[in-house]
């Protein structure tokens, strides 16, 4: 149990009042008094001096055991009290504060209420400021989602944030790691003219379906740390130059008769890495990697594998082969 600080204003007594009736009884302290308030009511009174509380009665509203919702709701409460009194103060006060935990669920508060409140508009934008950053570079824009707070949003609010963007096909550049929620390719569909996609450690991104609609333009994808098992879709992307599938630890299969064709009889990429996979012999085998005429690095770092004859002859001469730290059961030549 969280020790209770020393109480320095009386509105702090409707904090401690909320974290003591989110206790279950057999924490409680005997002869604690609870006034006799809303739940409602004591939100609103710690909201409006948020930035009056004590530093110890910040964590407690931190550390404290109660349902999320009122913790986003006494967030959402002051930040639409700051807007309300100084708009370009918002950034300043609370840039640093929000729980990320807290970040998806205070952004929906937001986002329900941007119709019909002045404050909740300026709070939402305050919020995708923080999540989103959107640079221009020769006239075409890099997108990237700040990794913090990206993983704790859904796919449907990745969806939506990606959404406001103006003129998608002038965005040439996604770069989303770490979004926990994330599981398709599909809300990429708009950006037709994308280059690069960066969705590194997306823990629920299973597979490629739906990355046809980006086969005329994609130059580099990154699906490092995903549970992608399949490259499956990939043939279509013709001008693909760079593949980043490291850490791929479900990647069983590398797609279209493994990737004999469609994919590498286009003889597109130029840099591939498959470190730290569960790739075998057979599978690099039935990669044919000498069929790729512009491959200039190949990286097959910590793989375990048997019989490294049976495919080595596979791998032209190139710039960069990577073989550090990877396990050969059968010493054959290089």
């Amino acid at each position: 149990m969280t020790a209770i600080p020393p109480r320095l204003n009386p509105f702090e007594k409707d904090l401690e009042d909320l974290y003591f009736l989110s206790l279950p009884d057999s924490m409680r302290v005997d002869g604690y008094l609870v006034t006799e308030r809303t739940e409602i009511e004591r939100i609103k009174n710690i909201a409006s001096h948020f930035f009056e509380l004590s530093d110890d009665h910040r964590e407690l509203l931190a550390d404290i055991d109660f349902s999320e919702d009122k913790r986003n709701k006494i967030y959402y409460l002051a930040m639409k009290m700051k807007a309300q009194e100084n708009p370009d103060s918002l950034k300043e006060t609370f840039k640093d504060i929000i729980p990320f935990q807290l970040f998806s669920k205070i952004f929906t508060l937001a986002e329900s209420e941007i119709e019909s409140s002045q404050e909740a508009r300026i709070v939402f934008s305050f919020l995708l400021s923080l999540l989103r950053d959107v640079k221009e570079e020769d006239g075409m824009l890099r997108v990237s989602l700040s990794k913090e707070y990206v993983a704790f949003l859904s796919e449907a609010q990745i969806a939506n944030v990606l959404s406001l963007i103006e003129e998608p096909n002038r965005v040439r550049e996604i770069s989303i790691r770490g979004a926990n929620n994330l599981s398709t390719i599909a809300i990429f569909r708009s950006f037709t003219n994308l280059a690069v996609l960066e969705l590194a450690h997306c823990d629920h991104l299973e597979g490629l379906q739906g990355i046809d609609a980006l086969s005329n333009s994609l130059l580099a994808l990154n699906i490092s740390g995903s549970r992608v098992k399949s490259l499956e879709g990939l043939e279509n992307c013709t001008k693909l130059k760079k593949l980043l599938a490291n850490r791929c630890l479900f990647l069983d299969t590398l797609g279209h008769s493994e990737m004999r064709v469609g994919l590498y009889q286009h003889r597109s990429l130029e840099e591939i890495d498959f470190s730290h996979t569960t790739l075998t012999d057979a599978l690099l085998k039935a990669a044919s990697f000498h069929d790729i005429k512009s491959l200039r690095i190949l990286r097959l770092k910590g793989l375990v594998l048997f019989n490294k004859d049976l495919w080595i002859d596979q791998i032209p001469l190139i710039e960069q082969l990577d073989l550090s730290e990877t396990n050969f059961s059968q010493m054959s030549r290089l």
